[in-house]
């Protein structure tokens, strides 16, 4: 997908934009590529996902999942920040570091997107989510999900 990605044009702020080939192509190398197993801090967040909002899979229930799937993302650029503070004089790693800052910063991006749709979407369909299940708990879990993190 990187290479689809790296083909088209991007500018901050804004979603990358690919062709129809690019997005099939996209999909067909999404859909080729192994089935990843879930870590353990994975299927507990899906346990309690399916606990809260139930097991069919609705817009709202992956709005939730597109908010927490930022936060490890987040608690790892801080804690990458801090690391370049404590080895600055060790370029090469402080780099390296960095490197991995801006890639995680792309990911956490994405996520973002996805959420920013996934609310699109619902707006346009009308659809009410109580602030209790679909922000406090929300919040909930994020915030316990970044202590894992």
């Amino acid at each position: 997908m990187s290479e689809i990605a790296g083909n088209s044009p991007t500018s901050p702020g804004r979603p990358p934009r690919l062709s129809h080939e690019q997005l099939a192509a996209a999909q067909v190398e999404t859909l080729a590529a192994p089935l990843r197993s879930y870590g353990l801090a994975a299927r507990a967040l899906f346990a309690t996902l399916d606990a809260v909002y139930g097991k069919p899979r609705t817009l709202s229930k992956f709005k939730v999942l597109e908010l927490v799937a930022r936060v490890p993302y987040q608690a790892w650029e801080q804690a990458a920040y801090i690391a370049i503070t404590h080895v600055h004089e060790r370029t090469r790693l402080a780099r390296r570091i960095h490197d991995r800052i801006a890639q995680s910063r792309a990911e956490q991006d994405n996520e973002q997107w996805h959420l920013l749709i996934l609310d699109e979407l619902i707006a346009r369909s009308g659809t009410r989510e109580g602030r209790l299940r679909y922000f406090w708990v929300p919040q909930a879990i994020a915030f316990a999900y970044c202590q894992l993190s």
